[in-house]
């Protein structure tokens, strides 16, 4: 039998597992073999024939297999392919996901053609024309059913939320920090015999630097030291973080004196915050002694780096991170407002004090992105800083819009464990009725993601009748 007439009664087969009528049909076998007839009854005659003549569906049960040992991998991969958009964007099925499966098992198709297929149809439906708000409300509504089994988020449930979010969120904007305080870039390096060597002669000439040894800078600088671990592993060189352990010494008596602001102007020349990494060590080692921010202010200035909106973004997130992840006092709070609106626009003293005030802003969201994406937090540490009545909040407080990515998280999370438990329903009707969700979109994002599991998913139209 020719490779065509193998290929109509394939497209015939799937008609019929798809129950669809004639129309529909005639439609079908114009996207996928571009074969004009008149009518339907042309192509059952023509099927008629082939099969008599071959004895065809007895003798293979299944045109696929049949298909694949007569063609090769590349003529395969092309059958499937055209199956898999054709079922994805031109003609849609319910039964669609099953046929699908059918022929992926059937053609030997690799994973990861399959995978390539699914990522450009993602890249082309849900990430092209996604935004910041997008993610946001993607990553918020995949929590807010995370959290709601018990209040927290278990092993299980953040491996398979980190891995969702990795998973749609290679195209969106991130915050290029690996460690959000010094203490966490001192638990995750570790340094050779002689970088250790020299990072302690660092911390310890910082402790003699103004000719007073305080018992309190003494056991800084032993706790410090004890943190080194040796290793070969560290993505900061000991000259990065040298000037941030001094200055964790320096301020082990709550303050800083001419003698130390000097030596580490003299001992560090040039220093100065680049990074939005860095500025958060500096402000979470500065916060300790709040009072610095007055008595050290030029000091403070000289070290901060350089004025600019990302200073301003970069100050506007720390300021978000003490506030919600820090949980640090008002009074803390308002000492770095007030540092950080010194000298600025209007415009930027009003976002500042929006975040004082307990608004949800974007720098709050591009945290919780980062934090939940970020290898060097494990979970205990993300539970701390994040929790179901804090993700409410954020919810709460966030502008609600409509897109694909925000229903494809929804679909993800739901059927993480393959079944929907009392709890993540209630989660998600509760948010169908605050956030007015769209029931219509969720169906179609809900077809897409069954077709890319090959797997019929349901839900309930329970939410209809919510208003």
């Amino acid at each position: 039998m020719r490779k065509e007439d193998a290929i109509i009664l394939m497209c015939h087969e799937v008609c019929e597992d798809l129950h669809i009528n004639k129309v529909l049909r005639k439609n079908f076998f114009a996207y996928f073999y571009s074969w004009v007839f008149l009518s339907y009854n042309e192509v059952e005659k023509k099927v008629d024939e082939l099969d008599k003549s071959q004895n065809f569906f007895d003798r293979w049960k299944s045109s696929f297999k049949y298909l694949n040992s007569i063609c090769d991998y590349e003529e395969k991969l092309q059958l499937f392919s055209r199956l898999f958009e054709i079922f994805a964007v031109k003609l849609k099925n319910s039964k669609a996901p099953k046929v699908l499966h059918e022929a992926f098992v059937s053609l030997e198709i690799k994973d990861k053609d399959f995978e390539k297929l699914k990522d450009t149809f993602y890249k082309i439906q849900y990430f092209r024309k996604s935004g910041l708000r997008d993610y946001s409300n993607a990553l918020l509504f995949s929590l807010m059913i995370s959290y709601s089994n018990d209040g927290v988020l278990d092993e299980s449930e953040f491996s398979y939320l980190r891995n969702l979010l990795r998973s749609i969120c290679d195209h969106m904007p991130n915050i290029p920090i690996h460690s959000f305080d010094i203490k966490n870039v001192l638990a995750v390096n570790a340094y050779s015999e002689e970088e250790i060597k020299k990072l302690s002669q660092e911390v310890i000439a910082a402790i003699k630097s103004d000719g007073n040894v305080d018992r309190k800078e003494l056991a800084a600088m032993k706790s410090v030291i004890k943190k080194m671990h040796l290793g070969e592993f560290h993505d900061d060189e000991w000259e990065t973080i040298a000037p941030f352990l001094s200055l964790i010494i320096l301020l082990a008596d709550g303050e800083i004196s001419e003698k130390e602001e000097d030596w580490f102007l003299s001992h560090y020349k040039g220093f100065e915050i680049k990074t939005i990494e860095q500025a958060f060590w500096l402000h979470s080692i500065l916060i300790q002694s709040p009072k610095v921010f007055k008595d050290n202010y030029k000091f403070i200035k000289t070290i901060s780096g350089s004025k600019g909106p990302l200073f301003d973004m970069t100050n506007m997130l720390f300021l978000t991170f003490a506030k919600h992840f820090l949980s640090l006092d008002q009074k803390r709070i308002d000492v770095l407002a007030d540092f950080f609106k010194d000298g600025r626009e209007k415009d930027v003293i009003k976002d500042i004090d929006e975040i004082v005030a307990g608004k949800v802003v974007e720098e709050e969201i591009l945290l919780i992105i980062n934090l939940v994406l970020n290898d060097r937090y494990d979970l205990n540490k993300i539970n701390e800083y994040l929790n179901q009545k804090y993700i409410e909040r954020v919810f709460k407080g966030i502008k609600k819009e409509d897109s694909k990515l925000k229903y494809l998280a929804i679909c993800h999370i739901i059927f993480a464990d393959e079944e929907i438990s009392s709890s993540e329903y209630k989660a998600l009707w509760d948010s169908f009725k605050e956030s007015r969700l769209d029931p219509e979109l969720l169906e179609t994002v809900l077809y897409d993601f069954s077709l890319c599991r090959m797997k019929i998913y349901k839900m309930d139209k329970y939410y209809k009748y919510l208003s």
